[in-house]
């Protein structure tokens, strides 16, 4: 097989991942939920904006674009991506997205990330909802 024809492949695969929406949010009848390439977009930013002289922030970035989660920060960066989106939903939808935010309780690690997380629970406690019925039940 010549590397042309692997590189296409390769090409191919990223398309897919373009086009292919995230499950969770389509099983909650999310209306045009994020593909995963917008997921590993949006993480690959938050590696970015990471400042911390402790870390190889270009490793975490590419760490993050392929989505390999070997690394507690990008861990933490991919379960904070979900519940940064699971926040856009309710506010934009009107819908309590509980059941995304539970699952991430006490599995953040990495201390920017956890303020990150405790500044998004501060500014989800100002969502003001209207007869909303959680879409998890």
């Amino acid at each position: 097989m010549s590397e042309s024809f692997n590189i296409l492949e390769f090409f191919n695969l990223v398309e897919n991942l373009k086009k292919t929406k995230r499950t969770g949010w389509v099983n909650h009848n999310i209306p045009m939920p994020e593909s995963i390439s917008d997921h590993m977009y949006r993480m690959a930013i938050m590696a970015m904006t990471i400042n911390d002289e402790n870390l190889d922030r270009n490793r975490c970035i590419k760490m993050a674009l392929v989505h390999d989660m070997e690394a507690k920060l990008v861990k933490d960066l991919d379960k904070y991506e979900m519940i940064v989106q699971a926040y856009e939903y309710e506010k934009e939808h009107r819908i309590n997205l509980d059941t995304f935010f539970n699952s991430t309780k006490g599995v953040f690690q990495h201390p920017i990330v956890l303020s990150w997380v405790d500044t998004l629970y501060k500014k989800r406690a100002e969502i003001q909802y209207e007869d909303v019925v959680d879409q998890n039940l």
